[in-house]
């Protein structure tokens, strides 16, 4: 925790990020098209102004939402009233504060240069779907700026076994499950693979197995005021959401999410998939969770009002695979901790995208840890380059 304190440099560039988030707001605001507040977004919207009004969590068609966002929402319209663009103007200071983590990330966790580590949250704050994502309804920045402040402490508390580091990254990422349910077994993933490589260093020592037990305890204190709110109202344990048993039904029923299956006479509640349509579809979710995406509606809005954007959008899919290789070669340098733990948050979310369904809204969560993870390798390619003629001798 003592490393979170701030000398000169870093205040002035947190400091720096923040305003320049704001700028681009501005900027992208009065440049940019707006996009329609429509399906989830309007759910969200509802939710929210019930919440502020009622002052009770609205069930929607009986369904049990996730409560993270709209209490964000109800937040910001109770305080500041319920114009979009007042949303969407504290979602570009979320994104300059996640920038903000990305640097401390790359400073002081990677040891990175200081002009690389500020590239690196510059490149965070202007990659495309980031500011997309800040003008629109939606969980995404929000979500985001808590699993990269989680990952930050994460990291800390794996190396110094900081108690304050591990039980904000608990309660952080507590806040996380209550945006996006998806993360609820990430603590127990991380542990799963630190005690399978780190076995003796983890299971001999007693301060560490205390130290984890009340990070993993500050997570699930979070989850429990809302856990036992939900089964006072419906009687039924939910920890987060209902809508699990709708996830399951398209990931393994119908596959609405691929396009082969989306018409309508295949997209029936009652239509089971076969095995072999459900192995298929599985494998190519492990390839398509990394579409980089810019081929959805809000593109064709820009492309509509910009042509020449046509221009930016293949330069971003270029740079896309281009640091999606370079974040991949990181795995043949040598390994530590903190390293481990941005690798397995990125893996988890790729397996459970995997074996449920992915969209690039999906992927853009673990995007700024693969920017991260490239900007490593790129730092480290001479000694990646040395590590490379070895394997190549050896093989």
């Amino acid at each position: 925790m003592k490393n979170f304190l701030l000398n000169h440099r870093t205040e002035v560039t947190i400091s720096g990020l923040i305003v320049l988030s704001s700028i681009l707001g501005i900027i992208a605001l009065s440049v940019l098209p707006s996009f329609p507040v429509i399906a989830d977004s309007i759910k969200y919207d509802t939710l929210a102004k019930h919440l502020l009004s009622d002052g009770t969590y609205l069930y929607l068609e009986g369904i049990i939402y996730s409560p993270g966002y709209p209490v964000f929402l109800s937040f910001v319209y109770g305080l500041f009233g319920t114009a979009f663009n007042t949303v969407y103007a504290i979602q570009f200071l979320l994104l300059g504060a996640t920038s903000a983590f990305i640097y401390l990330i790359a400073y002081r966790q990677l040891s990175l240069p200081y002009w690389v580590s500020l590239g690196v949250a510059l490149m965070v704050m202007f990659w495309p779907y980031m500011i997309l994502y800040s003008m629109l309804l939606m969980t995404e920045v929000l979500y985001i700026f808590f699993i990269v402040s989680t990952a930050y402490f994460l990291m800390n508390f794996s190396k110094e076994l900081d108690l304050r580091s591990g039980i904000t990254a608990g309660v952080l990422l507590g806040v996380a499950t209550l945006i996006r349910p998806i993360v609820i077994l990430l603590p127990f993933w991380v542990i799963f693979f630190f005690i399978l490589f780190y076995r003796k260093k983890v299971l001999m020592n007693k301060l560490a197995i205390k130290r984890v037990v009340i990070a993993v305890l500050a997570f699930l204190i979070v989850l429990t005021p809302w856990t036992l709110y939900n089964y006072h109202r419906t009687g039924v344990f939910s920890p987060v959401n209902s809508t699990l048993p709708l996830v399951m039904n398209k990931a393994y029923n119908t596959l609405s999410y691929e396009d082969e299956y989306k018409a309508e006479e295949v997209t029936s509640q009652d239509r089971e998939a076969g095995l072999t349509e459900i192995i298929g579809s599985k494998v190519r979710n492990f390839f398509v969770f990394w579409n980089p995406g810019a081929g959805g509606y809000q593109a064709e809005q820009l492309l509509e009002k910009y042509p020449q954007v046509k221009y930016l959008i293949l330069l971003y899919k270029i740079g896309f695979f281009v640091i999606l290789t370079a974040a991949f070669l990181s795995l043949l340098l040598p390994w530590n901790k903190r390293m481990m733990v941005l690798w397995l948050i990125v893996l988890y979310v790729w397996a459970l995208h995997t074996v449920l369904f992915p969209y690039p809204r999906y992927t853009l969560p673990i995007i700024p840890l693969v920017i991260l993870l490239a900007s490593y390798t790129f730092v480290h390619r001479e000694m990646l380059g040395t590590r490379c003629r070895g394997l190549k001798e050896r093989f």
